[in-house]
Order: structure tokens, then C-alpha cells, then sequence
């Protein structure tokens, strides 16, 4: 296979996985609002996997692009855009158009889940706070104070 399209197959499987990442942030967001602790840690995991999935490709394309402009003996930027200038192949644009805007959806999707992450570990603090409050000997004048009511 050419140089130029182990390029473009990586770019597309670049956009798979990102799909995939942006799908398992909005699982996290669910998971988040949900309270489902075990749910957010599964998705943890395979986000971290996934990202080091994406690393790899990342650099793979980086060495192929490098190899490309080396053996052309083309010097300046090495952008998908000059990809596309130097090869006419219309794939070039469309993945980084489909890119773009799954790197920005998951910026958004990822600030986002950030202020969940904070507003929970708020709650949990609070939580933990009171149940420290909560000593030994503390709990049996709770319970009593809960029997003489009823």
C-alpha cells in the first residue's frame, strides 16, 4: 500500500476511535449524573485504553507524514491540508473537517463532564463530612433521639 493511503486509512481509524471517545464521555456523563461510581470507573478504563490507542495512530501518522514529504522532498508545514495540496485526494479534507469538529465536541463534552466531576466530589466531601461527624457512642444518641420521637 502507498504511503498516501496508509495515511488516509489511519486518519480515518483516527476518526473511529474518536467517535468512540466522544460516545464513552457522553456514557461518563450519564454515569456522572447518575451516581453510577462503578459505570464511571468502566468507562475510566476504556477511555484510557482508547486514548492510548489514539496515541499510537497519532504517531504512526506522524511518521508516515514525515516519510511522505521526506521522499518527495518537500520542506515547510506537514498539515493535512498540505497533504491534500500535494496529493488532490478530497479524502484529506473530509477527514480533517470530520476531525475538527469531533475534537471540538469533545473538548465541549469533556469541560463539561469536568464541572460534573467537581459538583460530585463536592457532594461526596460534604457526605463523608457529615458521616465523620458521626462518632462512636454519637450513633447510639442518634438512634435514641430517633426512638423517643417515635
Amino acid at each position: 500500500m502507498k504511503t498516501l493511503e496508509l495515511i488516509v486509512d489511519i486518519l480515518f481509524r483516527q476518526i473511529d476511535g474518536y467517535e468512540a471517545l466522544y460516545e464513552l464521555l457522553g456514557r461518563e456523563r450519564e454515569y456522572l449524573v447518575s451516581y453510577d461510581i462503578e459505570g464511571f470507573q468502566s468507562t475510566a478504563k476504556q477511555k484510557d485504553s482508547l486514548v492510548m490507542q489514539l496515541r499510537l495512530l497519532e504517531e504512526e501518522r506522524a511518521r508516515l507524514t514525515e516519510k511522505f514529504f521526506t521522499e518527495r522532498g518537500v520542506f515547510g508545514e506537514r498539515t493535512i491540508t498540505r497533504l491534500w495540496e500535494l496529493s488532490g485526494d478530497s479524502r484529506f479534507m473530509t477527514a480533517k473537517y470530520r476531525l475538527q469538529a469531533l475534537l471540538k465536541g469533545i473538548e465541549e463534552l469533556n469541560q463539561f463532564n469536568r464541572i460534573l466531576i467537581d459538583r460530585t466530589m463536592n457532594y461526596l466531601n460534604a457526605s463523608s463530612s457529615f458521616l465523620n461527624t458521626v462518632r462512636p457512642g454519637g450513633a447510639e444518641l442518634v438512634q435514641g433521639m430517633f426512638s423517643k420521637e417515635v
